[in-house]
């Protein structure tokens, strides 16, 4: 008797096991998901100084090169890969340089990249930008390059009902990007009408750091071969994560030699840095700066 007894507490304890394993995991279709999207993020921190109108002297803050830097996402395509406003603008979301804009205008300083995989730890990459005055503010920014070996989501420009999955890239609250941190990836299935200009509020993960997020949809491309294709992108807006659309509509065009020529060519430009001190600007000894970058 004692020994059907101990049998059958033994079989229990592996049904609460087994349970309470099944609890723990995430469901198939979300484990898939993540694992085919994940590859494809990663972040990126942009840093910028500040040049003086008059003298054109470069600045940062606090002595520090840079002036300020945000940290969002970047998603890797088949011809490059695709920055936010954010990373192009970083100075747009920095208070602190809304004291200074009148006598300085922002210059980027410096780009880096980290993957989501392995946790944060950021390389440098080059990225050209026109002159600051002709900028035009853009929802997303297709940057073509072959740094990932053309290895990406394909973009997919066009409207309809697709069912498919928002994938948030998240911290911790208190993690500091700008050092070795840990991220993760939260998603859950949501089908979707999109619609050219269209935004749509979105249920975000609780008590999370959320850095920036896409929309993608899975299709078949052969017989047991499934991929995902990048739709929408998830941007803050007055405190609220909203779903864009903005490749709907629009024309990817693939890079072309003389585009590449001429980035080859304008990466070999920069300027001199010029460090601030206690929250003021102070000029640093006579830097030099290069003729070129005063236009």
């Amino acid at each position: 008797m004692k020994q059907v007894a101990y049998i059958l507490l033994s079989f229990f304890v592996f049904v609460a096991d087994v349970q309470a394993q099944l609890i723990v995991h995430k469901p198939v279709a979300v484990q898939w998901t993540e694992n085919m999207v994940s590859p494809a993020l990663f972040l990126f921190r942009q840093s910028f100084q500040v040049a003086d109108n008059k003298t054109g002297d470069l600045y940062g803050l606090n002595n520090q090169d840079e002036f300020g830097a945000e940290v969002s996402i970047g998603i890797k395509v088949k011809d490059g890969f695709v920055l936010t406003d954010k990373a192009i603008h970083p100075w747009a979301y920095n208070s602190k340089f809304d004291e200074y804009k009148e006598k300085y205008k922002p210059v980027p300083y410096l780009s880096l990249y980290s993957e989501i995989e392995t946790g944060v730890k950021y390389d440098s990459i080059n990225i050209i930008y026109p002159i600051c005055e002709e900028q035009k503010v853009e929802e997303s920014y297709l940057v073509h390059s072959d740094l990932f070996k053309g290895k990406g989501l394909s973009i997919d420009n066009s409207e309809g009902s697709k069912d498919g999955w928002i994938v948030f890239v998240c911290a911790n609250k208190e993690a500091d990007l700008n050092k070795i941190s840990e991220v993760s990836i939260v998603c859950y299935n949501k089908p979707i009408d999109v619609i050219k200009g269209k935004k749509i509020d979105v249920e975000t993960p609780n008590n999370m750091k959320i850095i920036g997020g896409v929309y993608v949809f899975p299709c078949k491309l052969d017989i047991g071969v499934m991929t995902f294709k990048l739709c929408g992108l998830l941007l803050e807006d007055e405190g609220k994560w909203r779903l864009a659309f903005p490749f709907v509509g629009k024309e990817i065009q693939p890079q072309t030699k003389k585009q590449e020529a001429e980035k080859n060519k304008n990466i070999a430009k920069g300027d001199t840095l010029t460090p601030v001190e206690d929250d003021v600007y102070a000029k640093k000894g006579n830097k030099k700066r290069d003729k070129k970058s005063k236009k």
